[in-house]
């Protein structure tokens, strides 16, 4: 169960300046179970109750199954989801470029997937290959120099392809790729959802499991965003699209257990100072560096249930 509270206030001279606030209280239940080491289904349902929006319920059910004598395990699942607008979107302003539109609704979609895992070398790799479709209902887009609902819906299809295997001891590498046809209800290519998009990435664990290191590169390509724009003649605003150039990002992390319960962790993003966007005009971070301490409690007899069942 979890509350949310959000409050906004626009500032400058050309917004309203008042304070809006809206509440969320959530429920959520989920299930996976095992059935004969072979069946392994999973459930979830989720309910939001909002004090500016109506309430809704989502859901999600799936099914893997585990072949093991042929070297397979099919998977899939269905389900819902929820997405409020923002704030900003809603009561934000930009003098000149943006307002807001306070009549947004929440999107909503519906989506499936399936695939099969398949166990190769001996188990030292697996290769997964999923399909997926989701249809997206009241999708939030710009409209001259604000933002509407789509009427219609938006479709998303695509093929996800996964591998990651063991070369050595302690080494794993992995790699993943992601093509992915997203359109608007006019058969256009949705804004910022590249066709193409790429991972790869080596763990190292050493010390007995104690210390772990990954290396990722991280590719996203090419695409489409939407430019506003002013005119000197009425409706003194106008739109076009863009496309953002593709590219690659280089991400370290690396933690170490240096006593039971206490973990040592840093990490690097944005390795090489790669200059990219995400959303035009908007500018991303340069490299970045965080390092921590993260510590861990496990209740004893939680530990010995779960080693003994």
């Amino acid at each position: 169960a979890e509350t949310e509270r959000e409050t906004f206030t626009p500032s400058g001279g050309f917004n309203d300046g008042a304070t809006r606030e809206r509440e969320r209280d959530a429920y959520a239940f989920e299930y996976r179970g095992e059935y004969f080491d072979r069946f392994f289904p999973t459930a979830s349902v989720r309910r939001d109750e909002n004090d500016t929006f109506a309430d809704f319920t989502t859901w999600k059910t799936g099914l893997s199954v585990d072949l093991r004598e042929i070297g397979i395990r099919p998977h899939a699942s269905v389900g819902n989801a929820v997405a409020l607008p923002g704030m900003f979107e809603q009561f934000g302003s930009i003098l000149g470029t943006f307002v807001g539109n306070p009549d947004l609704v929440p999107e909503e979609s519906l989506g499936w997937d399936a695939g099969v895992e398949f166990s190769v070398l001996s188990g030292k790799a697996v290769v997964d290959v999923t399909y997926f479709e989701s249809d997206l209902q009241n999708e939030i887009v710009g409209f001259g120099n604000s933002l509407i609902n789509l009427e219609d819906d938006s479709e998303r299809r695509g093929i996800e392809v996964a591998a990651r295997a063991e070369v050595v001891a302690g080494i794993v590498v992995g790699a993943a790729y992601t093509w992915l046809d997203a359109s608007d209800p006019t058969g256009l290519a949705e804004i910022r959802r590249p066709e193409h998009s790429a991972r790869f990435d080596v763990n190292y664990g050493f010390d007995k499991g104690r210390g772990n290191i990954n290396v990722a590169a991280i590719y996203n390509g090419a695409m489409s965003d939407s430019v506003f724009f002013n005119l000197d003649v009425p409706p003194f605003f106008g739109s076009s699209f863009v496309t953002l150039d593709s590219y690659w990002l280089l991400n370290v992390a690396a933690s170490y257990k240096v006593a039971p319960g206490v973990e040592l962790y840093g990490r690097i993003e944005n390795a090489l100072d790669e200059d990219y966007q995400e959303v035009f005009g908007f500018e991303t971070a340069d490299v970045a560096a965080y390092a921590g301490v993260r510590f861990t409690y496990e209740e004893p007899a939680t530990k010995a249930w779960a080693e003994g069942r």
